[in-house]
């Protein structure tokens, strides 16, 4: 399920290349970046040959989820 996520992450956040001005220095903000991102990639975003999500495809979720829902889902933090 999570085969990519690595490769998403450094895609989608700059703070991961340090060699570049848009470097997160706080690691509180890098760890947001990185859930929103994975939440993203493994809840919303649809695969364009299956036309699921990664959590559809584990058995996890139904149907896609949105961005309200990844936001009033209960967490534990």
């Amino acid at each position: 399920m999570f085969v990519r996520t690595n490769g998403i992450v450094r895609q989608q956040t700059g703070r991961w290349h340090r060699r570049q001005n848009k470097f997160g220095k706080i690691w509180e903000q890098t760890k947001v970046t990185t859930r929103l991102v994975v939440s993203y990639f493994n809840w919303i975003w649809q695969h364009s040959r299956f036309k699921t999500t990664a959590a559809q495809r584990a058995g996890l979720a139904t149907r896609p989820w949105t961005w309200h829902d990844i936001l009033i889902y209960p967490t534990i933090v």
